[in-house]
């Protein structure tokens, strides 16, 4: 009979959880928080409700996903501009001005990348992405008072900065 009953409850937490509710109440080993998603063995999130901002794991997530969004675009947004940007009375920038401008902003993102990658294995995922973030909200916020062709690619290179976030954010949702 007792095995019926231990057979039952286990059907309940499996259907529950199927629903993403933590009802073994499984938390934190450090802190002792209960996590609001089931989790595994790990502590890895075995569901994800888009719709939550549970921490630690859908808040990571969301911290991730709107961090590297916010890089890719603000780093591919001058594309769509470029007929605005050769306008003599807008920066008047010639094509090869903002080919300069798109190989700064690609080669920039290439190396930083790799840096990225080194910056999350020593301080971690979540310093990397604010340190990332960080250095690229002045160029963004720059871009848009630039009155020549060498500050356009400049800041074209620090906004392709922005897209090693993606690595952080690999990082930080996997981790």
């Amino acid at each position: 009979k007792v095995l019926n009953v231990e057979t039952e409850i286990q059907k309940l937490h499996d259907t529950l959880e199927a629903k993403g509710v933590n009802s073994r109440r499984v938390a934190d080993s450090l802190h002792g928080v209960v996590f609001e998603v089931p989790v595994d063995k790990e502590h890895k999130a075995r569901k994800m409700p888009i719709l939550k901002c549970g921490n630690p794991h859908m808040r990571a997530f969301h911290a991730s996903w709107f961090g590297f969004f916010s890089t890719f675009f603000s780093t591919f947004a001058p594309a769509p501009l470029a007929a605005v940007l050769k306008k003599p009375n807008t920066l008047n920038l010639t094509r090869s001005q903002l080919q300069y401008g798109n190989i700064a902003s690609v080669t920039a993102n290439i190396i930083c990348r790799f840096l990225m990658g080194i910056v999350c294995d020593r301080l971690g995922a979540r310093k990397g992405l604010a340190f990332v973030l960080l250095i690229t909200c002045p160029p963004i916020i720059g871009i848009a008072f630039t009155q020549s062709a060498a500050g356009f690619i400049v800041c074209r290179a620090f906004i392709g900065v922005g897209l090693a976030s993606f690595v952080a954010c690999q990082v930080w949702v996997t981790q």
